[in-house]
């Protein structure tokens, strides 16, 4: 779902879904995460964090 809102540029609902699930750590809300982050925030160390732990989550995907 988190996909889907970002796709739309939902950002504010996207944001909404991931603290409302904070806590599930799949690679899907991982990537999501790293994404709205950059997209609210911007580049920076914060956001290089969320980055870092998209590739410990599955380091496949960005192939």
């Amino acid at each position: 779902m988190a996909n889907c809102l970002l796709a739309e540029g939902l950002d504010l609902e996207a944001g909404q879904l991931l603290t409302e699930n904070a806590n599930e750590r799949t690679c899907f809300m991982a990537y999501s995460r790293a994404l709205w982050f950059f997209r609210t925030q911007g580049a920076g160390s914060e956001a290089d964090q969320y980055l870092k732990e998209t590739l410990r989550s599955n380091c496949h995907v960005p192939d």
